[in-house]
């Protein structure tokens, strides 16, 4: 793809590393546009940064808009097709926690609410979900990236009064697993989709995984648990599914809530699945844009 003379960048800094690579790599100015004064720009990339309402930013720049060349546009539009219809095929023939958050993106309501957990499923939808319309996508770190992550659901459900999707990895829903606590009673619309491979997968993918040794390893990064996720739903009085293929999960996402649906994994897996699709997709756009 040819480079970009010039980047704009609205909002906060993107969470994408490789997006961040490719903006280092391609030497083009960035615009920043936010409604923060304080610009994080670990990159110290910003050549120009714009304080303000977007929104009326956004309607001054398309007034004064005028046609230019759209063949630039046209190419990323086309490696956008390519790339969506590799992982469509993809996810299709292959049940993995990349087929969990393509299938819930594709069965997210309009109108509803979504809350993503961090580890793989922020990746995961970032890089594989399908584009989703009239959606409200919310994000909550804490401290260490597990924290509070169901209670956020919960708040996110009762604040907005709109169905509440949450996708989030087995050691998250855990640790805040009493978030659940009374759900039932408050007759609150959120539909849990746990992804469970036992353990913290992500770490599979860090340096770490080829330099520890593996019992090592899987003791202080795998961190296997054992936790029953259907004893857990009924120990808090809410609806329990687990699901074995995308048809199955999508479903399920049909369920009127409270309910959790639990997606089980090897962890073992997950990193080859997630380099053979990423190879596929390569492959696609090498052959596309040859």
């Amino acid at each position: 793809m040819a480079n970009p003379e010039v980047i704009v960048h609205v909002g906060e800094a993107p969470a994408s590393k490789v997006l961040s690579q490719w903006t280092r790599k391609s030497h083009a100015p960035v615009l920043h546009l936010g409604e923060s004064e304080t610009v994080v720009d670990p990159l110290h990339r910003v050549a120009i940064s714009f304080v303000g309402n977007l929104g009326e930013f956004c309607a001054l720049a398309a007034a004064g808009a005028h046609s230019c060349d759209a063949e630039w546009l046209t190419r990323w539009k086309k490696a956008d097709v390519v790339a969506s219809n590799v992982i469509e095929t993809w996810v299709a023939q292959h049940w993995s926690e990349i087929s969990v958050s393509h299938t819930v993106s594709r069965a997210l309501l309009a109108g509803s609410q979504c809350v993503v957990s961090s580890s793989m499923p922020i990746r995961d939808l970032e890089w594989f979900g399908g584009a989703m319309t009239d959606v409200v996508v919310h994000s909550n770190r804490g401290a260490n990236g597990i924290d509070g992550v169901v209670s956020t659901a919960v708040g996110v459900a009762l604040g907005s009064g709109a169905t509440t999707f949450l996708l989030i990895g087995d050691i998250a829903c855990i640790h805040d697993s009493n978030g659940m606590w009374d759900m039932k009673r408050r007759d609150v619309d959120v539909r849990i989709v746990v992804t469970n491979n036992d353990g913290g997968a992500i770490f599979s993918f860090l340096p770490q995984a080829r330099e520890v040794d593996a019992e090592v390893f899987e003791k202080i990064y795998g961190t296997p648990h054992g936790v029953s996720f259907a004893s857990l739903a009924h120990a808090h009085g809410i609806k329990y599914c687990a699901v074995t293929s995308v048809q199955e999960l999508d479903a399920a996402c049909q369920e009127l809530g409270p309910i959790l649906i639990e997606a089980r994994f090897e962890r073992s897996a997950d990193v080859a699945q997630h380099e053979d699709l990423n190879a596929a997709v390569v492959r696609a756009l090498e052959e596309a844009t040859a």
